[in-house]
């Protein structure tokens, strides 16, 4: 719960510098579409034996920028993740599929110029999708999964202007759940937390 409130905290203050951003001006306003790649394991109490998994990310954003260097990038996002475990020479894998909605504040480090290295960080919050895992090829459903997956976020990326106004963008970010995985107190999973670095490329217009 309370990290619950802290990220909603933070989701809060990221929707409140808006309207600062905007009295100061707004310099430009993008939208645009990414995708990418990922790695993602489960962290916390009984996880020494979890393994990392590939996963993949594919959504869209907006991006508020202003003069000062700052922005603000809402994301929506269709996140896969998961975790790897050998239980009695089984391979067990967990599949998570999250929409997850994503609040960046971002910092350029360069402006007025045509690559643009920045840092960012912010919450997270994902509604998951399905809660899948698959043993020796037998799938079945996760039960008692949380349908909410508070997290936090940062990383570093860079903008590449194009003549045409358009902005190709590379960023690298780690993303760790707060929240826990499982619904269940009695269960050692509920220790569980999510644990990803993605790796994404986009195009702002």
């Amino acid at each position: 719960m309370k990290s619950s409130r802290f990220i909603l905290g933070i989701a809060l203050f990221a929707f409140l510098l808006l309207p600062s951003t905007q009295a100061q001006g707004i310099k430009h306003l993008y939208y645009g579409v990414k995708g990418g790649l990922g790695l993602s394991t489960f962290v916390g109490d009984n996880t020494d034996d979890a393994s990392l998994i590939f996963g993949f990310a594919a959504g869209g954003f907006l991006s508020y920028h202003t003069s000062s260097g700052f922005s603000l990038q809402p994301e929506v996002l269709f996140v896969t993740k998961g975790a790897k475990f050998d239980v009695a020479g089984n391979e067990v894998t967990y599949n998570l599929n999250y929409i997850e909605v994503p609040i960046l504040l971002k910092y350029y480090l360069a402006r007025q110029v045509a690559t643009q290295p920045y840092l960012f960080v912010g919450p997270s919050i994902g509604f998951l999708a399905d809660a899948t895992f698959d043993v020796s090829g037998v799938e079945g459903d996760v039960q008692d999964s949380k349908s909410l997956d508070f997290s936090v976020l940062a990383g570093i990326g860079v903008d590449f202007g194009l003549s045409n106004g358009t902005k190709v963008i590379l960023d690298a970010r780690y993303t760790y759940g707060t929240s826990g995985i499982v619904d269940n107190d009695d269960a050692v999973e509920s220790d569980f937390n999510n644990s990803a670095f993605l790796f994404t490329l986009g195009f702002a217009f």
